[in-house]
C-alpha cells in the first residue's frame, strides 16, 4: 500500500472510541507522519480507550 499521499496530513477518524476505530487510530499513529483526529458520541464507545497526547 502507497503510503506516501498521506505523510504530513490531518486524519479524521469518525467512531474513533470503537473497537474497530480505536485499532485503526492506533495504527494510523504508529506509522507515523500525520495527525490523527477521532470523533465518536460514547453511545457504544468508551472514554477508556481513548489516550490524549
Amino acid at each position: 500500500m502507497c503510503r506516501e499521499p498521506y505523510v504530513g496530513k490531518s486524519v479524521l477518524v469518525v467512531g474513533g472510541a470503537g473497537f474497530i476505530g480505536s485499532h485503526l487510530v492506533d495504527k494510523l499513529l504508529t506509522d507515523g507522519g500525520r495527525q490523527v483526529v477521532a470523533i465518536h458520541n460514547l453511545l457504544l464507545g468508551t472514554r477508556d480507550i481513548i489516550k490524549l497526547t
